[in-house]
C-alpha cells in the first residue's frame, strides 16, 4: 500500500483515485464523503528542476512512509522503476540520484510528456497556477455515487521552490515534517468531535474521510509551525473551479 504514488498519466490517476474512493465508500458504507488529496507537480533536474525540486524527489520515500493516516500524495508525471532497469539513454550510466533508490526498493522516474499532459489537463479545467519547479496542491476529493469531484475552489497550493528561496521555511525537510505533523494533529483532534462521525479512519487503507473539508483545520495546524501570517502568504487558495473527475 503506497500513500505517495507516482502516476504516469491522467487516466491512471483517475483510475487510482476512483479505486481509493470506492474502497473507502464500501468500507464505511457511506454515499457521500470528502477526502483530502495531495497533488505534487515537480520536475527533474534534466528538465530544469531546481535544488528544491530535486530534494522533493529524493524525499519521495520519506513522504510515502510518513504521510500515513490522512492524505494520498500523487506525483504527477512520474512512474515507478527498479534498479534493474534504471538506466538512461546513454548506456550503463545510472539515472540521477534524485530518482534513484540505492537498496533496490521501487524508485521513480520522470516523464516530461506525461507531466505536460497533467498540466494541460489542469489548465483546460481552469486550474492554471503553477510555479514551474515544485508545487504542492492539497485538494478535497468529494465522493458521491457516480459523481466524484476535485474542489479546486478551496484547494491549497504552495510553491515550494519560491517559498524556500524567500525563506518561508528553513528547509524542505522541515516543511515536509511540519506537513506530516499537521496531518497527524488534525487526525487526533477531529477524531474526537461528534463521536467520531465528523472524521473517520480507514482500517484497510489508512486514509481519512470526513463529512466536511479538513483543509482549513489542516492549514491552521500547519500554520503554527511557521507562523499563520507567513503560511497565509505562501498558501494560495481558490485555484480554480470544482472539477468532476471524469471531465479532467
Amino acid at each position: 500500500m503506497y500513500l505517495a504514488q507516482p502516476v504516469g498519466n491522467v487516466a491512471i490517476f483517475k483510475q487510482q483515485l476512483l479505486h481509493r474512493l470506492k474502497a473507502l465508500a464500501q468500507e464505511f458504507r457511506r454515499d457521500q464523503f470528502v477526502m483530502p488529496v495531495g497533488l505534487v507537480l515537480v520536475i527533474d533536474k534534466h528538465n530544469g528542476g531546481d535544488v528544491t525540486a530535486q530534494e522533493l524527489v529524493d524525499r519521495f520515500g520519506v513522504v510515502d512512509m510518513e504521510s500515513r493516516n490522512l492524505i494520498d500524495f500523487y506525483f504527477l508525471g512520474w512512474r515507478r522503476t527498479t534498479t534493474e532497469n534504471r538506466r538512461d539513454d546513454q548506456g550503463d550510466q545510472e539515472t540521477p540520484a534524485a530518482s534513484r533508490d540505492d537498496d533496490s526498493r521501487p524508485a521513480i522516474a520522470f516523464d516530461l510528456r506525461a507531466f505536460e499532459e497533467f498540466r494541460t489537463a489542469l489548465r483546460a479545467s481552469g486550474v492554471g497556477q503553477f510555479g514551474g519547479n515544485a508545487d504542492l496542491i492539497l485538494v478535497d476529493a468529494h465522493y458521491a455515487p457516480g459523481d466524484i469531484a476535485l474542489d479546486f475552489a478551496e484547494a491549497i497550493r504552495v510553491d515550494l521552490s519560491l517559498s524556500r528561496a524567500e525563506n518561508d521555511f528553513p528547509t524542505l525537510g522541515a516543511f515536509l515534517q511540519a506537513l506530516i505533523e499537521a496531518a497527524e494533529q488534525v487526525r487526533q483532534d477531529e477524531a474526537l468531535q461528534d463521536g467520531g462521525l465528523v472524521f473517520a479512519m480507514s482500517d484497510k487503507l489508512g486514509l481519512a474521510i470526513a463529512k466536511k473539508s479538513l483543509l482549513d483545520a489542516f492549514l491552521e495546524k500547519f500554520g503554527k509551525a511557521f507562523g499563520a501570517k507567513r503560511m497565509a502568504a505562501v498558501a494560495v487558495r481558490k485555484l480554480g473551479p470544482v472539477v468532476r473527475l471524469r471531465e479532467l
